[in-house]
């Protein structure tokens, strides 16, 4: 015979956000090519990003240019094992993976748009054929510097994209998107607006490297002067005529130290982390830390997640990352994500982002046996909890 006296009861909760049925938003983030194998294939999140770009910056291709034949030539080591294994990855998470087409930092889009339609339609070819033939999900517009194209610029290279891909896998969606520069002159300059918003399906402005310390301000702030912000960018390209449903969010995967042009690597500027101090201006939403006598801009979860909200709730189509590599860390500091800035966002997204803190204690009580009971042989436990936010099981510690 056994007397029952002192129980403790083990409550587990498990805390699950009510959500309704999510909207479908993109993710989308660039992964560098100039620094293969910096991010293992195997450690990019994958669940939490819906389009995976090659950027490939002409390091190992010239992408668009009036220099090669068919005025794109794609990057030489897209078949190697690094890349192989990342698309192959990506392909088994239903993430697309995406062409970059270059830049126009010298011109490149309007030397070939200046050529005129026949090397426009040329172009187009060359480009849906290796994206064809790579088994490739689509392609990345570079809409950053040099000459405004002519002849309907990037708006009509997208369009003879989209026709030249139709024409050779018919019935498969192919993304098309662009990455441009937060202005309404360049949404309007480079074609985007009007007849390209029609063959574009994501607009992403590409706003970061902005204004220490603060590396991509979602709000305006009252302590830390900066010309923009992630929702007065979202605006301006509403106001050039690029649909809602159409315009990303840009944010900064890489980090910057001491200055918006100091770009840098997460994995080596981590090391001045431990003893920092970390602050966070709540009114633009953007966080650094000070360490060593080295001020790290960076994205968090925190960051992230407020973007995220602000897209669901101004209607915004998604988010654009650049770029992985510079904000992976191999050895993170406890308790923090390998790749912070890209799965904060894509939690935020995507539903899973950290809920609000819960400061409302569960209430449990035994109903049997009660406490000072006598009980022998097989005894029935039972108990009753509640708690604000579900409870999973209760288990019986004795």
């Amino acid at each position: 015979m056994k007397e029952l006296r002192f129980l403790t009861i083990l409550l587990i909760l498990t805390v699950t956000p009510l959500v309704s049925q999510p909207k479908a938003y993109w993710h989308t983030v660039h992964l560098e090519n100039w620094f293969i194998g910096t991010v293992p294939p195997d450690s990019i999140p994958f669940r939490q990003i819906t389009n995976l770009i090659l950027f490939d910056g002409h390091t190992f291709g010239k992408s668009t240019s009036p220099s090669v034949p068919g005025y794109f030539q794609p990057p030489s080591n897209i078949t190697g094992t690094y890349w192989a294994r990342v698309a192959q990855l990506a392909h088994q998470n239903g993430v697309k993976m995406e062409l970059d087409l270059g830049t126009n930092v010298n011109s490149e889009y309007a030397d070939v748009c200046q050529a005129g339609p026949g090397a426009m339609q040329t172009w187009a070819g060359s480009v849906a054929r290796a994206i064809v033939l790579f088994n490739y999900d689509g392609a990345d517009f570079d809409a950053e510097g040099g000459r405004f194209p002519i002849n309907g610029g990037m708006g009509t290279m997208a369009q003879l994209l989209h026709d030249s891909l139709a024409a050779l896998n018919p019935g498969k969606k192919y993304d098309i998107t662009v990455s441009c520069m937060p202005n309404y002159s360049d949404v309007v300059g480079y074609g985007i607006s009007a007849n390209g918003a029609q063959y574009f399906d994501q607009v992403n402005p590409m706003w970061y490297d902005q204004c220490n310390p603060l590396a991509d301000p979602l709000f305006k702030s009252s302590t830390h002067g900066c010309w923009g912000s992630d929702s007065s960018v979202g605006a301006t390209y509403e106001h050039a005529g690029i649909p809602k449903s159409k315009i990303g969010l840009g944010y900064a995967v890489q980090v910057y130290d001491g200055c918006s042009s100091c770009i840098t690597y997460f994995n080596q500027v981590i090391r001045y982390f431990p003893g920092s101090t970390i602050y966070r201006d709540d009114e633009a939403k953007a966080t650094w830390y000070v360490g060593n006598g080295h001020t790290i801009l960076y994205e968090d979860e925190w960051t992230t997640w407020w973007k995220a909200d602000f897209i669901k709730r101004k209607g915004y189509g998604g988010a654009m990352g650049f770029c992985m590599g510079r904000g992976y860390l191999p050895t993170p500091p406890a308790g923090w994500d390998r790749n912070p800035a890209i799965t904060g966002m894509g939690r935020g997204l995507f539903g899973s982002g950290p809920p609000p803190i819960d400061s409302v204690a569960p209430l449990v009580s035994l109903n049997a046996p009660l406490e000072g009971d006598t009980v022998t042989g097989i005894v029935s436990l039972a108990a009753t909890a509640s708690d604000n936010v579900g409870v999973a099981r209760v288990e019986f510690i004795i």
